[in-house]
């Protein structure tokens, strides 16, 4: 669930969009197990809001990150159903938090799942496909085409995204 902040500043990118702008909602995990033995996987749900004006040209985009911590209950970790199916459950809920605002908007979900049936990720893609293309009557892009999860939620979960104090130039004082 996307804290009311980050709600708040992803409302305020959108009073400034221009209709023709795009809005890409994913989410990705990482799992790992606690001292205790326990499995618990980080979520970071993503929210890209790509500026594109009328003559349909792009002016960048904002990306918003809420990661949270839960419970894994997957027992097979090479399929990965449950947790596949909490990043859908995260990216349609983060659609649904905004869905009022989004109506105007062309939306994708992007879900971090292969096609593959080679990689785990796959045991969960009828089931996540179908899920949020019923909840949100938006296109569903599953991997290669899924960047706002393979990437932006990916960096996300990976704390990528933290920020740290400016790196010391060489020269500068």
């Amino acid at each position: 669930m996307l804290t009311e902040d980050k709600l708040t500043e992803i409302r305020a990118v959108l009073e400034n969009a221009t209709p023709q702008s795009r809005v890409y909602i994913g989410c990705d995990s990482q799992c790992y197990q606690d001292g205790q033995g326990v499995w618990h996987a980080s979520y970071s749900t993503a929210v890209v809001v790509h500026n594109i004006d009328e003559h349909e040209v792009g002016h960048g985009a904002r990306a918003f990150i809420e990661t949270v911590r839960l419970v894994d209950y997957d027992q097979n970790k090479s399929k990965p159903f449950s947790r596949m199916m909490q990043e859908c459950y995260l990216a349609v809920e983060a659609y649904q938090q905004l869905e009022e605002e989004l109506l105007e908007y062309g939306v994708e979900i992007h879900l971090d799942i292969n096609k593959s049936e080679v990689h785990g990720s796959n045991v969960a893609k009828n089931a996540a496909v179908g899920y949020a293309t019923a909840l949100t009557g938006r296109p569903v892009m599953i991997k290669p085409y899924a960047f706002a999860a393979s990437f932006v939620a990916d960096h996300g979960v990976r704390g990528k995204f933290e920020r740290g104090p400016a790196p010391r130039h060489a020269g500068r004082h």
